[in-house]
């Protein structure tokens, strides 16, 4: 019996993107950059959305570079062992601090429309406990359950640009 690897495809990668940019606030930090930027706001949006790419491309290349290798001997490997640790180490908390700004806000926006009465600490629990099931089983499922995502998500979005007619 040959045993199967698994690989993340392109579109998957393209998923994870579309998602993590969305998860994180892309799309509701444009008001925010708008009120900073003026009338340089479109061009600062783009600029951001092309930074993003970039590293999204620098890391699509050195997984690439060393296939088969995890994340951290990954960067242990590109750019040497006790810088690669400090980095990671900085990582992991600029990470978490983010994963708890966005648990937050994630919090506040379903609390406001759906779930009234449910406490931020039970919602969060949730969260984290599907993040972690999700991290420990590997890339492969998160990407597949962020294909899913974008799939059911994205036929809705097309329907907030639809024309509607007030009467």
């Amino acid at each position: 019996m040959t045993k199967h690897k698994w690989k993340l495809t392109d579109f998957q990668l393209f998923t994870l993107l579309v998602n993590v940019m969305a998860g994180t606030g892309v799309f509701p930090i444009t008001r925010v950059v708008a009120e900073v930027a003026g009338r340089g706001a479109p061009i600062s949006i783009l600029l951001s959305g092309l930074a993003v790419m970039v590293i999204v491309g620098f890391m699509y290349l050195l997984v690439r570079r060393f296939p088969g290798t995890p994340y951290p001997l990954l960067i242990q490997e590109a750019i040497g062992r006790w810088p690669g640790r400090i980095y990671l180490l900085l990582n992991a908390v600029v990470q978490i601090g983010f994963s708890a700004i966005i648990a937050k806000n994630y919090w506040f926006t379903v609390n406001s429309y759906q779930l009234f009465s449910t406490p931020m600490l039970i919602f969060v629990s949730l969260m984290v406990l599907l993040g972690w099931q999700m991290t420990r089983r590997g890339i492969i499922v998160l990407a597949r359950v962020s294909e899913i995502v974008l799939l059911i998500t994205l036929p809705l979005l097309v329907l907030l640009f639809l024309p509607i007619k007030v009467i």
